[in-house]
């Protein structure tokens, strides 16, 4: 009978302590933090008179270390050329600022398209040169600067087009949303 006893909670220790394990594993995972942004050209600095709008929403995931960008565009007034995320800029939602990461393979000598790419933060590739210098070369630097100017509102996306060069529409990263693929309540709740 003691056997029985001792052997039932060695085994309720040993699943506790595998509940313990798993529950840890996934709270100890960052959350995903998504941004989003309204484009248009009134957004622009200066101004654009675009008719042109479209959305842009930036996932990113600390875990991996992946910037997932997506990006639909419409009724531009040129052809689009280029797009970037922009930042750190001196206040948040206003002003310009330096690129960060250009959007590669972004659709050209289009009015209208949909971009759809996941980079890798811990890449110096990601970044351009220039913000990379400016972070000491460093891959991790950069990354942490971009997540802060994200968190500040300091950043912004935009699409150039060939009748705009400097930037046809445009709007700043915010509305952060944290995005958690589990808590602690609910893996509780699987074992009730």
């Amino acid at each position: 009978m003691l056997t029985n006893v001792m052997g039932l909670s060695r085994s309720r220790v040993v699943f506790a302590l595998a509940i313990a394990v798993v529950a840890f594993a996934f709270t100890s995972a960052s959350a995903q933090i998504t941004y989003n942004a309204a484009l248009n050209g009134p957004s622009e600095d200066p101004p654009s008179n675009s008719a042109g709008t479209g959305t842009a929403t930036v996932e990113i995931d600390q875990v991996s270390h992946t910037i997932h960008i997506i990006t639909d565009f419409t009724g531009l007034t040129g052809t689009s050329t280029v797009a970037h995320i922009h930042g750190p800029t001196g206040d948040p939602m206003t002003g310009t600022a330096d690129i960060i990461v250009p959007l590669v393979g972004f659709p050209v000598g289009s009015t209208a398209g949909t971009y759809d790419m996941v980079l890798f933060l811990n890449q110096e590739s990601t970044y351009t040169p220039e913000f990379l210098a400016a972070h000491g070369q460093s891959a991790a630097q950069a990354e942490a600067a971009l997540l802060q100017a994200l968190a500040e509102g300091r950043a912004y996306l935009n699409i150039h087009s060939d009748i705009y060069p400097n930037g046809e529409i445009r709007g700043f990263l915010g509305n952060s949303v944290p995005v958690e693929d589990t808590t602690w309540g609910k893996v509780k709740s699987l074992y009730r």
